[in-house]
């Protein structure tokens, strides 16, 4: 009867070992699994800020297109013959954009030629 309590309880022992070991395994894994999520996580967050800064620098390419566009087109229009007036009749939208510039998301603010008039000395 000794000896089956005594295999008795060195089969608990080396099955309580078996289960430590295998939830120290376990607890490795689950740690590793976390680690290489964070840094996805952190991947993924720095992409999605690269894709604002690139849509918010395309926006600001394209807005100062445009608005060189509008203002060859005002320009044209007021060489006309006979055309005393600019499109938006008074003037004012032009100017207001040739003051204003349009702001990139490097920090540049770009006048309606797309000139970064940040590169300009007075405005520094």
């Amino acid at each position: 009867m000794l000896v089956a309590e005594g295999a008795a309880h060195d089969t608990r022992e080396k099955a309580a070992a078996e289960s430590d070991e295998i939830i120290a395994q376990a607890r490795l894994r689950a740690e590793e699994v976390i680690t290489q999520a964070q840094k996805e996580h952190k991947l993924l967050l720095e992409d999605v800020e690269r894709l604002r800064d690139f849509r918010t620098e395309l926006v600001s390419g394209y807005t100062a297109f445009l608005l060189s566009a509008l203002e060859l087109v005002e320009n044209l229009r007021g060489d006309e013959p006979g055309n005393n007036q600019r499109a938006d009749d008074d003037g004012v939208l032009p100017s207001v954009i040739a003051s204003r510039g349009v702001e990139g998301s490097q920090g540049g603010t770009f006048d309606a030629a797309g000139v970064n008039l940040s590169d300009t000395p007075e405005l520094r």
